[in-house]
């Protein structure tokens, strides 16, 4: 059983565990925005030079040239008993 101090303590402890979480969340979330934002930006420009690369040294798209899959043959010995 708790004392009413040991219950403010906790309390105290509670409210300053969540107002750090939610301020080291806030800050996450500004960070986040701008690293996305400079993801983004890195990601587009790559893809721009794969583009260009691609365009000016082959017409193979190993993306869409694949090769059907093989039909899978039955085991003859699975059924025998």
């Amino acid at each position: 059983i708790l004392s009413e101090a040991d219950k403010h303590r906790a309390q105290n402890l509670l409210e300053k565990l969540t107002r750090a979480i939610e301020n080291r969340l806030t800050e996450q979330d500004l960070s986040s925005i701008h690293t996305n934002n400079s993801v983004v930006r890195a990601q587009h420009q790559k893809g721009d030079q794969l583009l260009s690369q691609r365009s000016s040294t082959s017409a193979h798209d190993p993306f869409t040239d694949r090769l059907p899959p093989k039909p899978r043959r039955r085991s003859s010995t699975l059924n025998k008993n």
